[in-house]
């Protein structure tokens, strides 16, 4: 990283970086870690990132949006929210398109963009693999970072938590997703042996998840069938998700808790952002919410696949 900063150089010819937001198609939480991923890395190379409006997110059965219409005017709240709507003139169609972008054919680019003296625009799809093996550098390109909080509404803000879990679930029963070893879902166990640490009895808790209380089937969008093939439970266009009552669970374990299943996307995100003690599930969600909630007391899942920053505490 530090050798392709050095080839890029203060007086090389302009580089810009783009997210291919044409391309991508996947949750809200993963969408804008891509972003942010990127802007990370355009900020650890003094290059220029623009912002590229997330067009397209999976709906999931409990948003407060199930059409694709609706899903629009939901993103351009999120936009909004999260600064991705400039400039709107921007022609990311002359930019060039590198799909996953890795240490190797960046530095490729670089010299050949040097040799040639030549701008370099590239349209990325994601740069994981780079960022991931530094992941301060998202703590860095984030200081002056905050959201346009200015473009919520009234009924999409709460009241801050002393405590925040994400429980994050997919279809149930400790399914294992495609491309992945091991499931994002951690067991209410975990969660509750956290809560008796944190000696959590009489604080403010929410609970932000996609688990049902009971066992429902979800058709997805006609428009989006293609988004959840391989996904476990997912058969002849219907997707089974398992239930789970997760209030019940954590009341038998002597814990109020208030549980908020789906719903806004960006309540669930300034709910998270917001909170003074944020417990994380193995989501690119809570992942993007611990690395903007600059003042709580990260608690970092053990086995996720995006690296943690310094300041978080790595359960065991």
């Amino acid at each position: 990283m530090r050798l392709c900063r050095f080839f890029i150089g203060e007086n090389n010819p302009r580089i810009t970086f783009a997210v291919d937001s044409e391309k991508l198609e996947d949750g809200l939480g993963a969408q804008i870690q891509r972003q942010l991923s990127l802007k990370s890395l355009a900020n650890y190379l003094k290059v220029e990132f623009i912002p590229n409006p997330i067009r397209q997110i999976a709906i999931h059965p409990f948003d407060n949006f199930s059409d694709i219409e609706q899903m629009r005017e939901f993103l351009n709240d999120a936009n909004k929210l999260f600064r991705f709507n400039l400039p709107n003139d921007y022609d990311f169609s002359t930019m060039i398109r590198v799909g996953n972008l890795k240490i190797g054919n960046l530095m490729r680019l670089i010299l050949v963009s040097r040799l040639r003296k030549t701008c370099l625009s590239l349209l990325v799809l994601e740069a994981y693999s780079i960022v991931d093996a530094d992941p301060q550098i998202y703590a860095e390109a984030l200081i002056g970072y905050s959201l346009n909080t200015e473009s919520v509404r009234m009924n999409q803000r709460m009241d801050s938590s002393d405590i925040c879990i994400h429980y994050r679930q997919g279809s149930g029963g400790n399914a294992i997703y495609p491309g992945q070893r091991i499931s994002r879902e951690l067991n209410p166990q975990y969660f509750i042996d956290l809560l008796h640490e944190l000696d959590a009895k009489g604080k403010v808790i929410t609970l932000f998840t996609d688990a049902p209380i009971q066992k429902i089937d979800f058709k997805p969008n006609e428009a989006q069938k293609h988004l959840w093939l391989g996904t476990p439970g997912y058969k002849d266009g219907t997707i089974t998700i398992q239930g789970l009552d997760l209030k019940s669970v954590l009341a038998r374990a002597g814990f109020e808790v208030k549980v908020v299943i789906g719903g806004d996307l960006i309540t669930t995100f300034l709910g998270l952002i917001d909170c003074k003690t944020l417990i994380m599930s193995r989501s690119s969600l809570s992942y993007v919410a611990a690395l903007l909630n600059k003042n709580a007391k990260i608690y970092y899942p053990p086995n996720f696949w995006h690296p943690p920053l310094k300041s978080w505490i790595k359960v065991k």
